[in-house]
């Protein structure tokens, strides 16, 4: 067992100290009493530590997280603008109906052309 030069002194009521003592007994966690106190006080330290490196990593996400939301958004605001530019069913309808309309006026402008043409 290592020694310490520093001690502690703990106050506890009997009950709790013959707990940790048995505590120790059925486990190969810990050397002794002290080495359980010592070992737990470490890890609840630690816990503080990484709970602050836990806070700090939320706060890094809750960051990332809201500039991908921002960048989403973006997006869905572009995709509304550029189906608002795609025609209805009803414009390509009168669009391919005006298209063809034309094409047979054309047509029958130069049918007449032709036919005024031969006639002379």
């Amino acid at each position: 067992m290592v020694k310490h030069p520093d001690r502690l002194g703990v106050s506890l009521p009997e009950e709790q100290k013959e707990k940790w003592e048995e505590y120790v007994e059925n486990t190969d966690a810990y050397a002794s009493v002290s080495d359980l106190v010592r070992k737990s006080v470490e890890n609840e330290i630690g816990l503080d530590d990484r709970t602050r490196e836990m806070g700090e990593l939320k706060e890094e996400l809750v960051t990332l997280f809201s500039a991908i939301d921002s960048r989403v958004q973006n997006l869905n605001n572009n995709v509304d603008e550029l189906k608002d530019g795609i025609p209805s069913d009803e414009d390509l309808y009168d669009i391919s109906h005006d298209s063809n309309i034309d094409a047979i006026d054309k047509m029958i402008d130069d049918a007449d052309a032709s036919t005024d043409y031969y006639r002379r």
